[in-house]
């Protein structure tokens, strides 16, 4: 989703008569913890995926709120900018209801039947793939899981936190694409 959103403000910031080189006007402070987030993300899945057998639960657990912790502290550091209040609230969204269930994100049972065939799924089935759970009974929080289908461009679950933050992503691209160029001396 939050592809999409990315996708969907740029196109917007250019219908509005926007520029994509006044993204570079952002300037954004430490926008390297989300890439060190995402690294984190990946090497998780990578090794739920391909060595399920040497990772605890507790170790994914301790994973994913680093990777949030660092998210948040970028979100803390840019509140100024236009709609990271929005994006921050949609992370937060997702932390709460991770952090009640372990580090897993609750998601609807029916990913297992729409999904191709995978690895990832199976272990989703088992219970094995600590960073996902089953919306099941004992699952908490699981209205703020991942129970949203998208079908477009492709079929998945997203939660009410994904929305807000692709939202948020969305609107501060195109507004900043749309903002007017000032020079030196303060004229547009």
């Amino acid at each position: 989703m939050l592809i999409e959103g990315i996708i969907i403000g740029i196109v917007t910031g250019y219908l509005r008569g926007g520029r994509l080189r006044r993204l570079a006007n952002l300037n954004l402070k430490a926008y390297y913890l989300l890439f060190i987030a995402v690294i984190i993300e990946i090497t998780l899945n990578y090794v739920l995926i391909n060595h399920n057998d040497i990772i605890l639960e507790a170790y994914s657990l301790i994973a994913v709120v680093i990777q949030y912790l660092l998210i948040f502290v970028f979100v803390g550091l840019n509140l100024n900018k236009p709609y990271t209040w929005l994006i921050g609230t949609g992370v937060l969204l997702n932390f709460i209801v991770i952090v009640a269930n372990f580090g897993a994100m609750p998601v609807s049972s029916q990913i297992l039947s729409l999904a191709s065939p995978s690895k990832k799924m199976t272990l989703l089935g088992e219970g094995k793939f600590y960073t996902y759970k089953l919306v099941e009974s004992g699952v908490l929080l699981w209205f703020l899981g991942d129970i949203i289908r998208i079908s477009f461009p492709l079929r998945h679950f997203i939660s009410i936190g994904d929305i807000l933050l692709s939202v948020g992503v969305l609107l501060l691209i195109q507004k900043s694409m749309t903002e007017p160029e000032y020079d030196q001396q303060g004229v547009a």
